[in-house]
């Protein structure tokens, strides 16, 4: 028995849509009705769009016309048979297959923010053009000069002597003289070191101070050097921009709310992989320290005094362990 459905036709590439209407026949074939055209397919030709959701599911006509049914129960019942439902409509009425779904989705996007990203910020990093990142370096260190630092008042001999022992440090771990330059600046006391996208490494005036002998400095420029030597700052900024920019986009405009939990999951996440960095980073300058001056004792000496000097901050959030924690790090490490 054929069967009659009332629909829409819509006409290829316009929004020009039709009063149309569909005749069903028992041989699974269709006549369709369009002002003053009639479609005519048979069981063979039939085109319908799967079946997804809510959709409605459509009809392709010849010459790019569409047809979609108003009643879309009644054409799923005549379409039992001639375009059973995808393997897909199926899967998204199991609540089991949805469930599967959902947590794979939740391991792998997981696993993309806690490690993907930063793989790919490495990768990237490694690649980026060498003039960007002696810009990058460059224009920091100027910013920095402008900003927030003063001029090293540590003496021009003591500067020279510092200078010698980086070089000779340099050398033994691979760098040219152009890879690496080491800068001395006062921070208003502040005792900190740090490297630059460049290759630049600041010490200020406080952390020479801090140090009693060149070893125990050594180790400090030593872990800097590590940070060169992996590429860690720039992976940091490139794996900062990426994991603002997707949850930007997973989220969404959320106006403050939106900024909040954004803010949050870069600082948490960047937090967990600059942990992992310095971490690295500690290892690499404690088995330099053994290479150049066969103990890491200085290293540990060095690390003493930072913690005693050190402002208490929480360990969840500071970007570096605390220095308790990497100390006993390396207190457990082999005797060399």
């Amino acid at each position: 028995m054929s069967r009659a459905l009332t629909g829409k036709a819509y006409a290829p590439a316009s929004s020009q849509r039709l009063q149309a209407t569909l005749l069903c026949n028992e041989d699974h074939s269709v006549s369709c009705f369009v002002a003053d055209q009639v479609f005519l397919l048979q069981a063979h030709e039939l085109v319908f769009s799967p079946t997804l959701g809510s959709i409605p599911r459509s009809l392709a006509l010849p010459g790019g016309w569409v047809f979609e049914a108003d009643d879309q129960q009644q054409l799923q019942k005549w379409l039992k048979d001639v375009a059973p439902p995808s393997r897909l409509h199926l899967a998204e009425k199991s609540r089991v297959a949805v469930l599967l779904s959902l947590v794979m989705v939740l391991v792998i996007g997981g696993w993309f923010m806690f490690d993907g990203v930063a793989r790919t910020a490495r990768v990237m990093a490694h690649v980026l053009p060498s003039s960007m990142v002696d810009y990058v370096g460059t224009e920091t260190l100027v910013l920095l000069d402008e900003q927030v630092f003063s001029s090293s008042w540590i003496p021009d001999v003591r500067q020279q002597q510092l200078s010698m022992l980086f070089a000779r440090l340099a050398e033994g771990q691979g760098f040219t003289h152009d890879q690496v330059q080491l800068y001395f600046r006062d921070w208003d006391g502040r005792v900190n070191a740090f490297a630059l996208a460049d290759g630049s490494i600041v010490v200020t005036d406080a952390m020479v101070e801090l140090a009693q002998t060149q070893p125990e400095l050594a180790s400090v420029l030593l872990h800097e050097l590590a940070h060169v030597a992996h590429n860690d700052v720039m992976t940091q900024l490139v794996q900062g921009a990426l994991f603002a920019v997707i949850s930007a986009y997973v989220i969404g405009d959320l106006s403050a709310l939106g900024d909040v939990l954004i803010g949050s999951a870069v600082f948490s996440l960047s937090m967990h992989h600059s942990r992992e960095a310095e971490a690295r980073a500690d290892l690499y300058a404690a088995d330099a320290m053994v290479q150049h001056f066969g103990s890491r004792e200085a290293m540990i000496s060095m690390y003493k005094r930072l913690h005693d000097h050190a402002t208490v901050v929480p360990e969840w959030l500071a970007s570096h362990d605390s220095i308790s924690t990497r100390i006993t790090r390396l207190e457990s490490l082999p005797q060399p």
